[in-house]
């Protein structure tokens, strides 16, 4: 598949999923009250912000045990 057409399928895709979302956001507004679609954007605002806590507690956890594995490796290395 050429380069053009790829492009132009993605065009296409990120088109129809523009289209997508705004139908999708002009119906949730349709549908519910503004004050319910106001909380759940609030409640799904606080759960992404523990979300992040959560992954950079992770990552920095994941990162100190591979800080400790490296040095005992060192240790073993320079003990040899």
């Amino acid at each position: 598949m050429s380069l053009k057409l790829k492009a132009l399928l993605q065009l296409v895709g990120l088109t129809a999923f523009a289209a997508g979302v705004s139908l999708s956001i002009d119906w949730v507004f349709a549908t519910f009250p503004r004050e319910t679609v106001g909380t759940a954007i609030g409640l799904g605002a606080i759960a992404f912000i523990f979300y992040l806590g959560y992954s950079l507690l992770l990552t920095r956890l994941e990162s100190l045990e591979n800080i400790r594995k490296i040095s005992e490796n060192i240790k073993e290395i320079t003990n040899k």
